[in-house]
C-alpha cells in the first residue's frame, strides 16, 4: 500500500500535466485559423518530468538541452542575463508570418525539494515539449517560450524581460500564459 501511495502523486501530476499540456494546445489554437501540432509520445514526457534537476544551474542546462532537442535553433534560442540574478532568461522564439506574439513563460528557478521540485520542474518541462509539439506546424503569430529567472524576488526576470522590450514589440504581444504548478491547480483565465 505504501509503494502505490509514493507512486499515485507522481501519476497524479503527470496526468494534471498532460490536461495542461492540453489545455496550452487549446488556448493557443484561440489566435489561429486552424491548430496543427506534432504529439509528443508520453514516454518522452514521462522522462522529462521525473527527471528533476538537483539545482537552478542544472535546471537552466537541461531546459537549454531540452530546447536545443526541441529543434530551437541557435538563432532562436536567447540567453539573456539579468541583473543581480546568477541565472538568466532562457528564451526561445519561433517567428511566425504575421504580426503578434503569444509569450509561454514559467519560471526558471525553485527552491522547492521533494515533490514540490517535481511540481515546480513540472512548468519549464512544458515550455520545450510545447516548442517540439508546435515548431514544425505552421502558426500565424510569434511563438515565444521563455523560463524566467529570478522569481522568488519580485519576477526579476519576467520584468527585466519587458523592460527590454521596444514599445513596438510590447504592442505586438497577444496573449501570455503562464505555466506554474502543474498538477497543483486548476487552469485559470485573466
Amino acid at each position: 500500500i505504501c509503494a502505490v501511495l509514493a507512486i499515485l502523486p507522481k501519476r497524479y501530476i503527470l496526468h494534471r500535466a498532460f490536461k495542461l499540456f492540453f489545455l496550452l494546445i487549446l488556448a493557443i489554437a484561440c489566435f489561429a485559423d486552424n491548430l496543427v501540432y506534432v504529439r509528443i509520445e508520453r514516454p518522452v514526457i514521462e522522462n522529462r518530468l521525473q527527471t528533476v534537476p538537483a539545482t537552478d544551474t542544472d535546471r537552466l542546462n537541461a531546459i537549454r538541452a531540452q530546447f536545443k532537442a526541441a529543434g530551437c535553433s541557435a538563432d532562436q534560442m536567447q540567453e539573456q542575463p539579468v541583473p543581480d540574478e546568477t541565472l538568466p532568461n532562457i528564451i526561445c522564439t519561433l517567428p511566425g508570418p504575421e504580426p503578434g506574439a503569444i509569450v509561454i513563460a514559467t519560471r526558471l528557478d525553485s527552491r522547492a525539494h521533494g515533490e514540490e521540485a517535481l511540481v515546480d520542474w513540472g512548468g519549464p518541462v512544458m515550455l520545450p515539449l510545447l516548442a517540439e509539439s508546435l515548431n514544425s506546424a505552421p502558426h500565424r503569430q510569434t511563438l515565444v517560450f521563455a523560463a524566467f529567472a529570478g522569481h522568488d524576488k519580485g519576477f526579476a526576470g519576467a520584468n527585466f524581460y519587458l523592460k527590454q522590450l521596444t514599445s513596438e514589440q510590447r504592442a505586438q504581444i497577444r496573449g501570455m500564459i503562464e505555466i506554474d504548478k502543474v498538477g497543483r491547480t486548476p487552469a485559470a483565465y485573466a
